[in-house]
């Protein structure tokens, strides 16, 4: 075989045909490739569908899937345990017919606003169960696009929470009858709590809180303060320390006092109590309510209590004086009678002028008693008329001292009257004789005979009133019979320098006649000393004082 030397264009295809042999082995290792890497995202395709698909089957939400025209593409099993339809029956369906008229149109508005909204929405409607009734879904939509951004439908999950939004209408109605309660109650509820810098605030107040306090919510609300400050200062210290009390031991907090309301002070209760909550801080949950009217009715039963002691007191101190101070002058005239007759029938007429004068003595004595008694009566039932008028001292003072002349004189006791002219008062004139009358007997009473006592009435004018004083020299008051003087309730007669027998009861009739003027009666006094009773009366007319 002859050899040949190659040539030039057998050179060029040889180099060709290598090329063409290398470009198909990389041609052919490219398919294999590509071959399987198609393998591969169709087995990875379909493991994410059954990944998908035993995800939408065992999940307990649905999952579904929707197109452009709102229909069904896609339900998972779970839509028969949400609605109790299969898939198939569900996908029948349209969207419409499948919840009510409401939430149909709110669905409708938010699949709109999905095409807007890169993240899902939520939403809450009412959807029909295949037994016909109501329940409550919960859903979650998205819009689904492709690689080129556009619209290829919407992908969502429901899940029931019906027994959640029963539970939610319960509370709210519960919470809708405790506002009602709380509205209609007479006391006002408040909750109180910590803030962020560990200072107590109010976390709330009811409408009547805020009423019965003629107080805003927004002042209250924003300074706590407020309340404080409306407090009566002379509760403030208690109301103060037991709420510190309160807040630090974790204990019910009950206080009672006064505090300012609108214009006028009122009485409040307020009590609360602590309740942990779930972070470990306490919040204390109270009612403040208006005491008021039971405060005035506690303190009118007091004044009743006080009263009816000194209606019984008064009425031992009448008996008493009925069965013994009133029966005394009377034996005493009798017997004196009786001894006078038996003289004159046989005709020994020595001593007849003593007994005479003794019969006299206890005549006035039972007089004078009788005329406070009947005095006293009065005023106690009321029979007594006050009648105020323009009234001369001057006059009324001598007028009153003068019947006094003849039993001063009887002990050698001088009376000295002092009263400007023109001093003039408002009074009533038959009480002020009466109280005259009373305080000038007790000083000749209690000043000693012999010439060197005297008595001093006299009248002058101060700042506001007329103050009127009867002064004796005689024995004097010690304190503590000073502190019985004006009181139903104590027996603190005694008997005066020469004996004299009383019943205490002329210086009571003198506080509750002054009283009534709304004046003041009152004593200096020191045992061995003397002593000056002093009463004041209006210059100008006043209401009579009531009991």
């Amino acid at each position: 075989m002859n050899y040949q030397h190659p040539t030039k264009e057998t050179e060029a295809l040889r180099q060709e045909l290598q090329q063409l042999q290398r470009a198909h082995s990389a041609l052919k290792d490219s398919f294999n490739k590509s071959v399987q890497r198609c393998e591969q995202v169709e087995a990875d395709y379909h493991q994410s569908q059954q990944k998908y698909q035993l995800l939408s089957t065992n999940s307990l939400e649905v999952i579904w899937t929707l197109g452009l025209e709102h229909q069904y593409t896609y339900i998972s099993p779970s839509i028969y345990e949400l609605r109790g339809l299969s898939p198939e029956e569900a996908m029948a369906e349209t969207l419409e017919a499948t919840v009510t008229a409401e939430s149909y149109q709110l669905l409708r508005s938010t699949l709109l606003q999905c095409q807007q909204e890169t993240g899902p929405l939520r939403i809450e409607v009412e959807q029909y169960h295949k037994n016909g009734q109501l329940i409550w879904v919960e859903l979650y939509l998205k819009a689904q696009q492709n690689k080129q951004g556009e619209l290829i439908g919407f992908v969502g999950n429901s899940r029931n929470i019906t027994l959640r939004k029963q539970s939610e209408q319960a509370t709210q109605q519960l919470a809708e009858r405790f506002e009602t309660l709380v509205a209609k109650a007479p006391i006002g509820i408040y909750v109180l709590g910590l803030n962020a810098s560990q200072k107590i605030e109010f976390k709330y107040v009811s409408d009547r809180w805020c009423e019965i306090h003629q107080i805003t919510r927004e002042e209250v609300m924003s300074d706590i303060s407020c309340i404080n400050k409306r407090i009566n200062q002379a509760d403030q210290e208690s109301f103060i320390s037991m709420n510190k009390e309160a807040i630090r031991q974790k204990k019910r907090f009950v206080w009672e006092g006064r505090m300012r309301s609108g214009d006028e002070e009122r009485w409040f209760r307020i009590e609360s109590v602590p309740i942990a909550l779930e972070n470990g801080e306490y919040q204390w949950y109270g009612a403040a309510k208006d005491i008021t009217l039971r405060k005035q009715s506690e303190n009118a039963l007091r004044e009743s209590e006080v009263r009816l002691r000194e209606l019984n007191a008064q009425k031992d101190k009448f008996f008493s004086i009925i069965a013994h101070d009133l029966m005394g002058p009377f034996n005493g005239i009798l017997g004196f009678s009786e001894l006078l007759v038996a003289q004159i029938n046989e005709k020994d007429y020595e001593g007849i002028d003593e007994y005479a004068a003794m019969i006299e003595q206890s005549s006035k004595q039972s007089v004078e008693l009788l005329r406070n008694l009947l005095e006293w009566s009065r005023a106690q039932t009321g029979r007594l008329e006050f009648k105020p008028v323009p009234l001369d001292l001057n006059n009324l003072i001598t007028e009153n001292t003068r019947l006094f002349d003849v039993i001063a004189a009887q002990k050698s006791i001088t009376i000295v009257q002092d009263a400007p002219a023109t001093l003039q008062a408002f009074a009533d004139p038959q009480m002020i004789r009466t109280v005259l009358r009373n305080l000038v007997s007790n000083a000749i009473k209690f000043t000693h005979p012999g010439g060197q006592g005297q008595i001093t009435v006299n009248a002058y004018q101060d700042a506001a009133d007329i103050v009127i004083c009867v002064r004796d020299n005689g024995v004097g008051i010690s304190s503590n019979r000073q502190q019985k003087l004006f009181r139903i309730d104590e027996n603190d007669s005694t008997p005066g320098t020469k004996q004299e027998t009383g019943t205490g009861l002329g210086l009571i009739l003198c506080k509750e006649f002054i009283e009534q003027h709304q004046g003041r009666i009152w004593i200096d006094s020191q045992e061995g000393s003397g002593a000056t009773f002093y009463f004041s009366l209006p210059r100008k007319h006043s209401p009579p004082q009531t009991k």
